[in-house]
């Protein structure tokens, strides 16, 4: 999975995500987070099954560290 950068918060990553439709055209999607420490970053990870279609989806936000 790709991590992708440019996002300060979890909240931030959340947003951006939840505007992202899957394949089959459907927004709508109950996400799941966890955060975890990798080295030297924060690691927002995103994960749910797409309501429209069942397909699951998952992204990955490295956020800077506190």
């Amino acid at each position: 999975m790709t991590v992708e950068t440019g996002h300060d918060s979890t909240l931030r990553a959340l947003t951006d995500v939840a505007q992202r439709a899957c394949t089959c055209g459907e927004f709508r999607c109950s996400w799941r987070n966890s955060l975890s420490r990798e080295g030297d970053r924060l690691l927002s990870r995103f994960g749910g099954t797409c309501q429209g279609c069942g397909v699951r989806r998952a992204y990955a936000f490295a956020l800077p560290l506190p």
